[in-house]
């Protein structure tokens, strides 16, 4: 009988590790959009990012040295389809036009008039309306489109912000690559960027995090 019971145990344990894996790895497929843990978030979270031992700053974890590293030296496209460095020196919201969390976000920060504090970002435009991971990638998207999809979203949401406005990591690029989830907060501090993975619901947070 005690046997048994060990074996089932350890059957147990096997189980709950392999179901962790598996939640980890959904939640940080690149088309996986994300919610957060912060309190006034009612939906639940995928497993963070981030290493336990990360330092913390406002409620920002500081982010993952391998992510910091590839955004550091990394390029995105402008609007006009100039190559810029990403922007690691200022506060970035990297979104995916088709996450449901990235529209909430917008949303709040629209209405909390934050949304210009951010330089803006768009990733993960290789997935079709919704955003799923088995969706066909469009590997042949070109910056014209992506730009329509942006902007459709934009004016769906009823967010004043224009896709001329938004740099963008196109589709196989080292940001598109690097970026776990959307939405992905970037801000820097003490030379390191620190890092919110998904949508707040508190617009305390917010203010506390943008306002000079």
């Amino acid at each position: 009988m005690r046997k048994n019971k060990v074996i089932g145990t350890a059957i147990g344990v096997v189980v709950a590790l392999f179901a962790v894996g598996v939640g980890y790895e959904i939640g940080h497929h690149a088309g996986a959009s994300r919610a957060s843990t912060i309190p006034g978030n009612a939906i639940a979270s995928s497993a963070s990012s981030q290493p336990a031992s990360a330092s913390t700053w406002k409620g920002l974890s500081q982010a993952d040295p391998k992510l910091e590293s590839a955004l550091r030296g990394a390029t995105v496209e402008t609007a006009d389809g100039k190559t810029a460095p990403f922007p690691v020196n200022k506060p970035v919201l990297v979104f995916a036009p088709w996450c449901e969390y990235c529209h909430k976000t917008f949303q709040l920060l629209q209405q909390e008039g934050l949304v210009n504090k951010f330089t803006l970002v768009a990733a993960g435009l290789e997935y079709q309306e919704g955003g799923s991971p088995s969706s066909a990638p469009q590997t042949s998207l070109t910056l014209e489109q992506a730009k329509q999809k942006v902007q459709q979203s934009f004016d769906s949401l009823g967010v004043h912000v224009s896709a001329n406005d938004v740099l963008y990591a196109m589709p196989g690029t080292a940001v598109d690559k690097a970026i776990p989830g959307y939405p992905e907060i970037l801000i820097p501090h003490g030379g390191h960027l620190y890092v919110q993975p998904g949508y707040v619901a508190d617009s305390k947070f917010w203010h506390n995090l943008l306002d000079a």
